[in-house]
């Protein structure tokens, strides 16, 4: 989905999110203690969002050494992609096989960073994490990317062998099944850093707590990259039709700077998410 589909898909489902919960009307009157923005910033999605925002922004201060790990691997690969294509000359099959690689690898090692910061966004930093939980998040950063992937890969190779009065269906499931696939197992990451035994069940039951609630939180979360893409990206390339290196350059070092606050900021979020809507299992879903 392009950058400004999301942005609208975020507005819509937070006006649809509003009108859901009745509040709607509440921000049209005027508040007798909050403000306006207060009101929105109580919200849950927005709260978790922004309470994640505020503590990814201070994360540079507060953990320099993860911060920085989470930067160097939003670096690479810009770095990467420049070897290959100017420096080492490969043929397109080993290029897929080292983006494959390195795709594996980064999601083991941000899963691994994430757990961390699950553990910042509830007042849990100074936590030790143990070798067992590392290793478990790892296998499970890996095992989601491939899941992911693959089921990409197959949804993008079946389109064309279908009848042609199913192939556009195949587009659509191509397009949209990942992502319904993505907001079922968003809280799997939290859930594990956060000692639940059986992570995937509790990001399950997670998302059908509150289904509405989280689909606005998914669409909100991606609108800050999308809009930053989206400005800097034209910023660049409305003076020149082929920017020069230390432009190319800049605007890579930008987007690997905003890509680390924004990664931490995610996973702080899905915490943050998390930890909500398991408070109201009980009330919510009945097992």
């Amino acid at each position: 989905m392009s950058s400004e589909n999301y942005f609208w898909l975020a507005a819509i489902a937070f006006v649809a999110w509003l009108a859901w919960q009745r509040r709607i009307w509440q921000l049209l009157t005027p508040a007798r203690y909050y403000s306006f923005m207060e009101e929105i910033v109580r919200l849950a999605p927005v709260s978790a969002i922004y309470r994640a925002w505020k503590k990814a922004l201070g994360l540079p201060r507060r953990s320099p050494a993860l911060f920085g790990l989470t930067l160097l691997l939003f670096a690479c690969p810009p770095i990467l992609d420049y070897l290959t294509d100017r420096v080492v000359k490969l043929d397109d099959n080993k290029l897929l096989a080292i983006g494959f690689s390195w795709q594996a690898f980064g999601a083991a090692c941000l899963a691994v960073l994430a757990v961390r910061l699950h553990r910042i966004s509830g007042d849990r930093g100074q936590e030790p994490v143990s070798l067992r939980l590392s290793l478990m998040s790892a296998a499970w950063g890996i095992g989601l990317w491939a899941f992911m992937t693959l089921t990409g890969i197959a949804l993008s190779y079946a389109a064309p062998q279908l009848p042609i009065g199913l192939a556009s269906l195949a587009v659509w499931l191509d397009r949209y099944i990942p992502q319904v696939l993505f907001v079922l197992i968003v809280f799997i990451r939290p859930a594990l850093s956060l000692g639940d035994a059986k992570p995937w069940l509790a990001s399950y039951r997670a998302v059908l707590s509150k289904p509405v609630a989280t689909l606005v939180w998914i669409s909100m979360l991606s609108a800050p990259l999308a809009l930053f893409r989206v400005g800097f990206g034209q910023l660049i390339y409305q003076y020149w039709n082929v920017p020069p290196d230390w432009a190319i350059w800049s605007y890579q070092a930008a987007v690997s700077l905003f890509n680390a606050f924004n990664f931490s900021a995610f996973e702080m979020s899905t915490a943050i998410m998390f930890m909500n809507l398991k408070l109201k299992w009980r009330v919510i879903v009945d097992f």
